[in-house]
């Protein structure tokens, strides 16, 4: 082996090692999102969402499955919620603008009609908003639809939306985590 040729083998050896060094620390620059306590209005949310058939939110996702879905440790759960939807999600971020989330949120009735029906919701509301630019994704809960991260699930009494963000993007696996964490708490849900 002559003089160059054990450079490049050198030179090779320190680029792996120095990636390795890189990668462990932007594995190490992980930080939890740590979520804020409810205040009072958020719990008058969780208590008027509740009385319009909403699950509790605590028991939508838990956050070993967010940590197990996204890979990361994350903080505590933040509460997310709409009009007609209630959840929770897991964060953590990292340098270099890069993000990870895992949320999973049902659909309850509101005000104007407080016997929620989550069938007559899909057919009526979330097929019609997603089913265009949506494919489906059988075999989850009775119906499901996955646009982009967004997975909408009816499953029994149960209407959700679950997303799985990260870094990787949709193209990286993004969606696949969202349908396994999906089937992860529908199987928990009604199991």
């Amino acid at each position: 082996m002559g003089f160059l040729d054990k450079a490049v083998k050198i030179a090779a050896t320190a680029k792996v090692q120095l990636d390795e060094v890189r990668d462990a620390r932007a594995a190490a620059a992980v930080k939890p999102v740590e979520a804020a306590p409810h205040n009072e209005q958020e719990e008058e949310v969780v208590e008027r969402a509740r009385e319009h058939g909403a699950p509790d939110p605590r028991l939508l996702l838990l956050q070993l499955e967010a940590m197990e879905t996204l890979g990361q440790p994350v903080g505590g759960p933040s509460l997310t919620y709409g009009d007609d939807t209630l959840g929770v999600k897991f964060e953590a971020s990292a340098p270099g603008n890069r993000h990870w989330r895992a949320e999973v949120s049902a659909f309850h009735g509101t005000d104007d009609d407080r016997h929620f029906d989550a069938a007559a919701h899909w057919f009526g509301f979330v097929r019609d908003l997603v089913a265009d630019d949506a494919t489906p994704v059988p075999g989850l809960g009775d119906d499901a639809l996955q646009r982009d991260d967004d997975l909408y699930v009816l499953a029994g009494p149960v209407l959700l939306m679950v997303a799985v963000r990260t870094p990787d993007g949709p193209d990286g696996g993004d969606r696949e985590r969202t349908q396994a964490l999906a089937r992860q708490v529908v199987g928990r849900l009604l199991g």
